[in-house]
């Protein structure tokens, strides 16, 4: 996987379809947590997304075929795909996307569990979901974004890791981190070597249910491709060896 991202890569940049954003990292440390925060000026040339309802244009989904070919990384899974991040601060950042369009305020589901395992399995990488208008997700295409867990040479793990190492208990069991001044879940997983989508899966219900961030039941059949009704904002964290979920007010 890491061999066709870098192929990739080289292809997209070749082709002009990558725009990286050049960026001075500092560390900015709070309590135990060194923070690698980078800065950037090129944001400026990002294009401003426009509401396509002020416009009168319709929005174009960028994670829907036909795929930009220097961009497309492939399929990783029957029911998901794998794009470059076009505007990425971080070498080898891409995105999953469902191949048939599924609403990103839809939860999470067996399938995209199964393509996010199928990446960590093989990389160490941070997988992220941005759920809701408060999450930062930007796209209504379903999707979770992907970057190594090393931060470059500035850290070669998360700058958190060592807080979940001190606070987890037994894998599967929910837990938080007394000094995360917001609201929050987190589970273990077994060692990377017996986990699954399956144990993914649970920890994210248990997390969701514990929250209360899963979408009200219906009896009306679920249609995916619209926004669920009333959702509630969050965002996922999830590496080989925990998940963690932020309820979002702002």
């Amino acid at each position: 996987m890491l061999a066709r991202l870098t192929a990739q890569s080289r292809v997209a940049l070749e082709a002009g379809a990558l725009a990286p954003l050049e960026t001075e990292a500092v560390t900015i440390e709070d309590g135990s947590i060194k923070f690698i925060v980078r800065l950037t000026r090129s944001l400026a040339n990002k294009p401003v997304q426009l509401d396509p309802a002020s416009t009168g244009t319709k929005q174009q989904d960028p994670f829907a075929p036909p795929y930009n070919a220097a961009m497309h990384v492939g399929d990783v899974t029957p029911t998901h795909t794998a794009i470059l991040n076009k505007y990425y601060v971080q070498p080898n950042h891409f995105i999953l996307a469902t191949k048939a369009f599924v609403h990103q305020t839809q939860p999470l589901d067996r399938a995209d569990f199964a393509a996010i395992w199928t990446v960590l399995r093989e990389l160490p990488f941070l997988a992220f979901f941005n759920c809701g208008d408060q999450s930062g997700a930007s796209q209504p295409h379903k999707h979770i974004q992907l970057v190594p867990e090393s931060m470059g040479p500035e850290s070669a793990q998360l700058p958190v890791e060592h807080l979940f190492i001190q606070h987890q208990h037994q894998p599967g069991q929910l837990f938080t981190i007394p000094s995360f001044p917001f609201a929050h879940g987190c589970v273990g997983f077994p060692l990377a070597s017996v986990a699954d989508e399956t144990t993914m899966l649970a920890g994210y219900s248990l997390l969701m249910n514990s929250l209360g961030l899963f979408p009200q039941p219906t009896e009306q059949p679920v249609d995916l491709q619209q926004p669920v009704p009333n959702h509630k904002s969050y965002n996922v964290l999830l590496t080989r060896r925990w998940i963690m979920v932020v309820p979002r007010s702002k």
